[in-house]
């Protein structure tokens, strides 16, 4: 075997008792997070996800967004349906729909 191929990658994780290596710094990077964890970034919550996916499914079921209409206060987790639902309040709204072309 060539000496290219049996030396062993130059980035070691640091992390006591992990004997992980990389070619590029960055996969070391990336794989740091596997130690540390993603933490929250909301104020006053100590949760850390062990990976990306677990982070984002705290984020999304105990973080989520809460938008109110600011006409009637109907309550909204995503701004496409606040937007369509602000329609209703439009002064179009109760009026039919005439298709292009035959006005």
């Amino acid at each position: 075997m060539c000496e290219q191929h049996t030396q062993l990658p130059p980035y070691q994780c640091t992390y006591e008792g992990c004997q992980m290596r990389f070619t590029v710094p960055s996969k070391l990077k990336r794989h740091e997070k596997v130690h540390r964890g993603y933490p929250c970034k909301e104020e006053d919550c100590t949760f850390t996800g062990k990976t990306w996916t677990e982070y984002m499914k705290h984020k999304k079921e105990q973080h989520r967004l809460i938008l109110k209409c600011d006409q009637c206060s109907k309550v909204f987790r995503d701004s496409w349906f606040l937007q369509q639902h602000q329609h209703v309040h439009s002064e179009y709204a109760g009026r039919p729909q005439v298709p292009q072309g035959q006005l």
